[in-house]
């Protein structure tokens, strides 16, 4: 539900230029010693993402992939030489409609959020930039570096949509009220080893953490309810980057 979160703003990627082709211009050549220790290979490309007839923009689904794309990677490989770059991404898009899932799932939220709320505020936009790049940190400069300042604008906008959302539907929930607060404190205590416990944080400290991670929880499970109600129907395409097309 959440995937979205992460999807960058920049520029859409370019198509390889023939299908059957990965897109992928960091992946070795096959002309490196055998076993060569190598970086993670980009992300295969492209991929073509359709839902309910509308295009998914490629830095979106770029965004979405880049992250699950490192990490199977890396658990599954140690080097980076032809062969192995191609069975990876063999294996990496094998199941289609798993992979896409979350993505879907995002979209359908992202829409809702941008239909909901097409016009934002300049100002709240504004507020809401600076409170993002000052909790970013040294990130901020990578992000915009990384986005250019329309991709970084564009990445806000959708953050902005997407929290109002999230809002929206948790506020349609019960608060959460100081029994929650104390009641799941008292669960992660009595889950730690007892000679641990003494070394933990008191109520007084620990209460707004805990306040504030069943806040996040309610906005997610709200969130999710609604998706899980939105779900039903919705159509997706999918070109993989070997020309394959699955719709489900």
């Amino acid at each position: 539900m959440l995937a979205l979160a992460a999807c960058g703003g920049g520029d859409p990627q370019p198509a390889a230029a023939a299908a059957g082709t990965t897109g992928n211009p960091g992946a070795p050549t096959g002309n490196e010693p055998a076993g060569l220790l190598w970086q993670i290979p980009d992300t295969p490309w492209p991929f073509r993402v359709e839902i309910d007839g509308v295009l998914v923009e490629d830095d979106v689904v770029k965004g979405y992939l880049d992250q699950p794309w490192a990490d199977f990677y890396q658990e599954k490989y140690l080097t980076a030489d032809a062969p192995q770059v191609a069975q990876a991404e063999r294996e990496f898009w094998a199941d289609v409609p798993a992979l896409f899932e979350e993505l879907v799932r995002g979209v359908i939220f992202l829409r809702e959020a941008e239909r909901r709320y097409a016009q934002l505020d300049p100002q709240e936009l504004e507020d809401f930039r600076q409170r993002m790049l000052a909790e970013a940190g040294a990130a901020a400069m990578i992000l915009e570096k990384t986005l250019g300042p329309q991709g970084l604008q564009a990445h806000l906008e959708r953050q902005l949509r997407i929290r109002k959302l999230e809002a929206e539907l948790a506020a349609e929930l019960p608060p959460v009220s100081d029994d929650d607060v104390i009641a799941e404190y008292q669960r992660a205590l009595a889950a730690m080893d007892p000679q641990d416990q003494s070394s933990q944080p008191t109520f007084q400290e620990a209460g707004p953490v805990v306040r504030a991670y069943l806040e996040q929880n309610r906005r997610v499970a709200a969130s999710n309810a609604w998706v899980d109600s939105h779900r039903a129907g919705v159509k997706t395409m999918v070109t993989r980057p070997d020309g394959v097309v699955i719709a489900f």
